[in-house]
């Protein structure tokens, strides 16, 4: 049997959008059936086409049409997506050489949407976090909005997490008008099903490495079309120096190429690093001499910052070398936890290494300036590849021993 996809049609209701599909084949393995994909936005979309309204749907499934070869079957879509759906395709082709990626659409009318708004608008993905916050300050000089998407990081159960992370937002948006965007697009599909489909393969989850960046840049499509938006930007995760080291769903070989309607997506910040962000953050802070606070924390689920994980700590630590104090970007450092939790209990990946490379490196930039705080004196002393090499060898040491304990209990229950 052919793998299947078709939608059906959608259901609007005010600013409410559920999609009404049904699957086969192998399609039919990773998406739910009693969990229905559905999108709810701050604006009534009821007057958006259609064609644009199932944007945010489409780019939800075609990473699994993609990969299970299937075939995706809709009446209208908008021109200028569709015709950007290959030269996207081709990053995640780039990037996952050894998958696959078939699968085709099947359509009964291209429709091109042009708004009818005159003056042109930028938006950006607003979460709180240091990607995000610099590259709204990078663009705070445009007419800009924030667009940020429950379902993402909170779960859209999470009623009382949700309201913290808003609140959040619309304090900590620097000014700028806020678009919050409610949708299942995480539940109804079956993620762990999907990782063990891919990962393989891909040495990556599948949000992480196929979902996330096109999966949030489809919820912008009536945004579009309803305000005339030009530049939408994603703020990147990644520095153009981890090329080829990570996989990531959202990466600018992917991000850049989406358009619909009159918007085309910009991955932002690609060319810097996080510690390059964050002195970004600190010196427009210091400019408006305002507080900026910061939602980093990837521990909590409560949308606080817990202040003891390594995410929050690098980012404490981040701030202090710019000659800043964490606590006007909403952090309580405990300097004497942070300091013991560095040199016992840190381990440094890959990919994080040479984030606190570059925050030493900036402490001793700004060793002069910081002469006089003596909670942090400490830092200089570290010595990140020691420390390295140090847990490596505890994590083998703590492997050994489980290993040997797990054949000692095998060898002990089937010679009973």
């Amino acid at each position: 049997m052919n793998s299947e996809i078709k939608l059906n049609g959608i259901k609007k209701e005010k600013n409410r959008i559920i999609y009404n599909y049904e699957t086969n084949g192998d399609m039919s393995n990773y998406l739910f059936n009693d969990k229905p994909f559905y999108v709810e936005y701050d604006e009534n979309i009821e007057k958006v086409p259609d064609s644009i309204l199932i944007v945010p749907f489409i780019c939800n499934v075609l990473p699994i049409v993609w990969i299970t070869d299937a075939t995706l079957i809709v009446d209208k879509i908008d021109k200028n997506f569709y015709e950007s759906i290959d030269k996207f395709k081709k990053g995640y082709i780039d990037m996952y050489p050894q998958i696959k990626f078939k699968g085709k659409i099947k359509y009964n009318k291209l429709e091109e949407n042009h708004s009818k708004q005159k003056d042109k608008i930028s938006a950006a993905f607003f979460s709180g976090g240091v990607d995000a916050v610099s590259t709204l300050v990078s663009h705070i000089n445009e007419n800009i909005f924030t667009i940020t998407i429950w379902g993402a990081d909170i779960k859209v159960d999470n009623e009382k997490g949700w309201n913290v992370v808003k609140q959040f937002i619309c304090k900590n948006s620097l000014g700028v008008e806020n678009q919050f965007v409610k949708s299942s697009f995480r539940e109804f599909l079956d993620e762990s099903k999907l990782t063990k489909l891919v990962e393989k393969y891909a040495n990556d989850d599948w949000w992480h490495g196929f979902q996330h960046g096109i999966g949030l840049i489809g919820h912008a499509a009536p945004l579009a079309y309803l305000y005339n938006i030009d530049n939408l930007y994603i703020a990147s995760s990644y520095t153009i120096k981890d090329k080829g080291k990570v996989t990531c769903a959202s990466d600018p070989t992917i991000d850049n190429y989406v358009k619909f309607s009159d918007c085309h997506v910009i991955h932002d910040g690609y060319e810097y690093g996080r510690q390059e962000k964050i002195a970004n953050i600190c010196t427009y802070r210091k400019k408006i001499d305002k507080d900026i606070k910061l939602r980093v924390c990837w521990i909590s689920d409560s949308g606080e910052n817990c202040n003891h994980c390594e995410k929050c700590i690098r980012t404490i630590l981040g701030i202090v070398a710019e000659g800043d104090n964490p606590v006007s970007y909403g952090f309580n450092p405990d300097y004497k936890y942070i300091k013991n939790y560095v040199e016992k209990k840190c381990y440094f990946n890959p990919i994080i290494y040479p984030i606190w490379q570059s925050m030493l490196i900036r402490f001793n930039e700004n060793k002069d300036k910081l002469k006089d705080n003596d909670y942090i004196q400490w830092i200089y002393n570290i010595d990140l590849d020691k420390l390295n090499k140090k847990y490596k060898a505890f994590h083998k040491r703590v492997f050994r021993f489980i290993k040997k304990k797990i054949i000692t209990m095998y060898k002990f229950i089937y010679n009973q």
